[in-house]
């Protein structure tokens, strides 16, 4: 209908700014340069994929924040931590409202196990421990194969076993 195509318009501008405000606010990162068609292919599969699973017509507001989501999950793991707050204020600029961490809806379940876990591994749960946890997890629902990196003794090997275990619950 008129409805729907006005507010995916509205969705579609907005995140074309968006690309645009990045471009530009991240012009000298590397990481962030080859903001392309492949990359933006991949929020639209992420999105298309949160609004498939709900399988109902969402409202828009409710639509713009599976793209947010999307975004969040597609581009932020690309970026350095001062990219990361640049990057999210223009996301809080572009889609108002928008706050600075994912949000947790539907991984809820997850969440309850993956601090279940660390509970039984006698570990810490830091806020940023269980946000990387949840961000390879979503990296994982639409990538085939995924590249853990970092330094020696970080807990590269730590978060894998959790979400894995996480996961089997």
């Amino acid at each position: 209908s008129d409805v729907c195509s006005s507010d995916l318009s509205k969705l579609a501008i907005k995140l074309k700014a968006l690309y645009q405000m990045t471009g530009v606010l991240l012009s000298g990162s590397k990481r962030v340069s080859c903001l392309g068609v492949r990359n933006l292919t991949s929020v639209i599969e992420v999105a298309l994929g949160k609004l498939v699973a709900g399988e109902t017509r969402l409202e828009p507001a409710k639509e713009a924040d599976c793209l947010v989501d999307a975004i969040r999950v597609v581009l932020i793991p690309r970026m350095s931590a001062a990219e990361k707050i640049t990057f999210n204020a223009a996301l809080g600029d572009v889609f108002a409202g928008a706050g600075t961490v994912a949000s947790v809806d539907g991984k809820q379940d997850l969440s309850d196990a993956i601090t279940l876990q660390l509970r039984k591994l006698k570990m810490d749960k830091h806020a940023t421990w269980m946000e990387k946890i949840l961000m390879l997890h979503a990296i994982m629902q639409f990538n085939h194969g995924v590249l853990v990196l970092g330094g020696a003794t970080l807990g590269k090997s730590s978060m894998i076993s959790t979400l894995k275990c996480s996961n089997a619950k």
